[in-house]
């Protein structure tokens, strides 16, 4: 069964941690056909309240996002909700970022521009869907 089927099927809650609108835009596009429901946020403190409130079964985290930086956002909700899982993104991606994101259980790391088959295979790898 391929991995697309496989997310749809999984009805997904998604919350987009992103502050570009054209990136938002883009994820929502990609992310669509396979969710129940997107939820975004505009900057950390904002992401960080809707997981408190809600429960979404993925995060797609901007790590440039204002108020709070989306790598401080990413350890806060991993302490809490450490099965949660986090796919983290940036156009600028310092190598200590991606160790960051490596050491930690269920988080991604993706370099912009996001590409649709590199998010659906991040979210399969987060969800260990297959």
């Amino acid at each position: 069964m391929d991995k697309e089927k496989i997310i749809k099927d999984k009805n997904l809650s998604v919350l987009i941690a992103e502050d570009d609108e054209l990136s938002f835009l883009y994820l929502n596009i990609i992310l669509k056909k396979f969710t129940k429901d997107i939820i975004r946020a505009k900057d950390g403190e904002e992401a960080i309240e809707l997981v408190k409130a809600q429960k979404f079964d993925i995060i797609l985290l901007d790590v440039n996002l204002p108020k709070i930086s989306g790598l401080e956002v990413a350890s806060e909700i991993h302490k809490k909700f450490p099965e949660m899982g986090i796919i983290m993104n940036s156009a600028f991606s310092p190598e200590d970022e991606r160790e960051y994101t490596l050491d930690k259980g269920n988080l991604e790391y993706l370099d912009k521009p996001l590409k649709k088959e590199k998010v659906i295979d991040a979210i399969d790898r987060v969800l260990h869907l297959s």
